[in-house]
């Protein structure tokens, strides 16, 4: 790997996201980086989704991992969590675990129960009825079914 083309640290990271603008893809030499701590993907410029190291949990005998998660839209932080937990087919750090990240936060009013969208904010709720269908492209090119 080229010298110019090193992964940041978890700080670079962080202020890279902190500058993020609509239009600007800051990684472009890499759409995916790892970091010691967090997982950074970037699509189209206007979407760009952060994700944390693993936190193993145990349920019903089983472990299950939990993934925190920042999910900025044109600069925006727009959804965080810290209790994602991707489908225990794929590895953590994965474009499917990824995928399922954005398949859950592209869907829209009628795609589930209405109780599902209580406590999203005014802006959230905006997003998921005008624009998660551009969301939604990205989980099928990830699921490579686009």
């Amino acid at each position: 790997m080229e010298k110019d083309k090193a992964y940041p640290t978890t700080h670079q990271a962080k202020i890279l996201l902190e500058k993020f603008q609509l239009g600007q893809n800051i990684f472009e030499y890499y759409p995916m980086m790892q970091v010691k701590e967090i997982t950074v993907w970037d699509y189209s410029g206007d979407f760009l989704c952060a994700i944390g190291k693993p936190v193993v949990r145990e349920e019903f005998g089983l472990s299950r991992y939990d993934l925190s998660y920042d999910f900025y839209y044109k600069g925006k932080l727009l959804f965080s969590g810290n209790s994602f937990s991707p489908s225990p087919l794929h590895s953590c750090d994965t474009k499917e675990a990824l995928a399922d990240i954005v398949g859950w936060l592209s869907l829209k009013p009628g795609d589930t129960d209405a109780e599902y969208f209580d406590d999203y904010t005014e802006e959230q709720l905006r997003f998921a009825e005008f624009c998660s269908d551009d969301l939604y492209l990205w989980e099928e090119e990830l699921r490579g079914e686009r």
